[in-house]
């Protein structure tokens, strides 16, 4: 069998042994290490393009082999949302899109003013305190993309909430309500009744 697995990736090799009580115990070994190796819970991890042999041994001698090719899709452009709003306090994520497809890259994220908004090493947005910043994520081979940030002050509990006064269903139908708050983006959940 023939294996193709990108770089960093893992995958579990399934091991089919006649007859199927017997022994499924096996040595493991690669006809180079530095491109792909088994583990010995039968994980297979990628570490270099190239192709590699690796062997499943039983304790009375039987093997098989599986060629694997390991290849890097290396991303030709990336690019973020061009802007996000949040309220302080509040966190989103932003995910990169790399192409072309099946493209993989170690991403790097970095904030201009920290003390607007934060982001995490996967992409992860804190909103800090009011204001504008901008988030850039850079990839391995040197790729930029940039996002613009806006935190808005957080307006607190909301002042009031309104429902329409009355509604009409007909029987065996569902319509949703939604809530009105004042302000209108007052941080506020609800508890029905």
């Amino acid at each position: 069998t023939n294996v193709t697995i990108d770089i960093g990736d893992t995958r579990t090799m399934e091991i089919n042994v006649f007859p199927s009580n017997a022994d499924k115990s096996v040595t493991w070994s690669s006809t180079d290490n530095t491109v792909a190796y088994v583990h010995g819970d039968n994980m297979l991890e990628a570490f270099g393009k190239g192709t590699a042999t690796v062997t499943a041994t039983t304790p009375n001698g039987l093997h098989a082999s599986c060629e694997v090719t390991v290849i890097h899709i290396e991303p030709t452009s990336v690019s973020l949302p061009a802007e996000i709003s949040l309220i302080e306090g509040k966190y989103t994520s932003l995910k990169a899109e790399l192409l072309p497809a099946g493209a993989t890259s170690h991403l790097t994220w970095k904030s201009a003013d920290e003390e607007i908004a934060e982001v995490t090493t996967s992409g992860g947005v804190i909103a800090v305190s009011p204001g504008t910043t901008t988030v850039t994520v850079k990839t391995s081979n040197g790729l930029t993309a940039a996002c613009k940030v806006i935190v808005k002050e957080n307006p607190g509990p909301p002042k009031s909430i309104s429902l329409p006064e009355g509604m009409s269903l007909i029987y065996g139908f569902y319509t949703t309500l939604v809530p009105e708050f004042t302000p209108a983006d007052a941080d506020a959940t609800c508890t029905w009744s």
